[in-house]
């Protein structure tokens, strides 16, 4: 519990003084940080084991910053045995809000970014990402070479790499890889698995990171190695079903793929993505039918898998159902308002069933949303 109250109240720490880093002079976002710094404050860090407030004050962060600079999200905590993992997970997330932050061109943060890179250099050290912080810190130095502060943390930070270099093991190696993966940097990810791997071959977990960094790269082929590699060493988990299968249908191997995802369903009946994946190989054999059925259980099991109803509704569509197709498009639109392409898509079937009317205001609607992105 002590390595929980620890990392909790380091994290708390970096909350507050991010919000304090960004709230002088950009009024726009000085309301939300003294709330957020309210919250902050009355945190008794000592006894706090309930993560339901938390889980609020992060939801509200999302909200902040998705709807006013567009920010990455983050992600809420979850108390389990697991937790310590789920901090790591989330700092990474966390480190993504700020890559975006220092990517702004605005010249309300750029008086920030000296702070901002020095703030990103100390997570990435948290998370071992010892090379980037180095760079960081140095940029931080760069626009300010008396920043006593960065100046430490860029010695501590190279004192770490080496002795980090020194005494890494499997799991230092596929942490790693993970943030890596997080932050969408797949190459890196990629040879920090080869190298967990090299390690410690028998780990499925590895095998199958690796795999996925491969099939997200584009390469297909390989990644179904890497979930073979996994499923031999453990075949009763469905998530390498999942993925193989789904590598195989961007192969266009859409029969091989089902059975995959057969064997996923089979070993997990409430596996909502697998009857998601099961469904699309399905609809691009045009059986429209079953595919229903398999976005029917998706919805079942998740009403709010936007992709399930797009699916479902060109499957529908491919039996000549444009009325019930529709359907499926007014729920992706209630669900997703701001998605432009729904309203191209569904003023199409409208035009396609001559309601003129009705499809020129989706027209109008996917023209509005289409501006705002520029």
């Amino acid at each position: 519990m002590e390595i929980i109250k620890y990392l909790f109240t380091k994290h708390i720490e970096k909350c507050r003084n991010i919000l304090n880093e960004i709230n002088t002079d950009a009024e726009e976002l000085k309301n939300y940080a003294d709330k957020a710094n309210e919250f902050l404050n009355t945190i008794d860090t000592e006894n706090y084991i309930n993560f339901n407030e938390f889980n609020k004050y992060i939801e509200s962060l999302n909200s902040y910053f998705t709807a006013d600079i567009n920010i990455n999200k983050l992600e809420t905590f979850s108390y389990n045995e697991n937790f310590v993992n789920d901090i790591y997970k989330h700092s990474a997330k966390y480190l993504k809000s700020l890559d975006k932050l220092i990517s702004l061109s605005k010249e309300d943060f750029e008086s920030y970014k000296t702070e901002l890179y020095k703030h990103r250099g100390d997570v990435e050290t948290d998370l071992n990402l010892y090379d980037e912080a180095i760079e960081d810190y140095k940029k931080a130095l760069e626009l300010n070479p008396n920043y006593i502060e960065a100046k430490k943390a860029l010695e501590e930070a190279n004192k770490k790499l080496k002795e980090y270099n020194m005494n890494k093991s499997f799991d230092n190696y596929y942490r790693e890889g993970i943030n890596y993966y997080n932050r969408k940097q797949f190459e890196d990810a990629l040879k920090t698995f080869n190298k967990a791997i090299e390690l410690d071959p028998s780990k499925a977990k590895a095998y199958l990171y690796r795999g996925v960094s491969k099939l997200v790269m584009g390469r297909n082929e390989e990644a179904i190695k890497d979930f073979d590699k996994a499923i031999d060493i453990d075949p009763n988990y469905p998530k390498f079903y999942l993925y193989r299968g789904h590598s195989k249908n961007l192969l266009k191997k859409d029969e091989e793929a089902i059975k995959d995802f057969d064997k996923a369903i089979e070993l997990d009946s409430n596996y909502a993505k697998a009857y998601m994946y099961r469904g699309i190989s399905k609809l691009v054999l045009n059986k429209y039918e079953e595919a229903i059925k398999d976005f029917d259980k998706t919805i079942e099991l998740n009403p709010n898998y936007i992709e399930a109803y797009y699916h479902r509704g060109l499957s529908k569509l491919g039996l000549n159902k444009n009325e019930e197709g529709i359907e499926d498009f007014d729920k992706i639109a209630e669900l997703n308002p701001d998605n432009s392409f729904v309203y191209f898509v569904r003023g199409n079937i409208k035009k396609s069933l001559n309601k003129d009317e009705e499809a020129l205001k989706d027209f109008e609607k996917y023209e509005e949303l289409e501006k705002q992105k520029n």
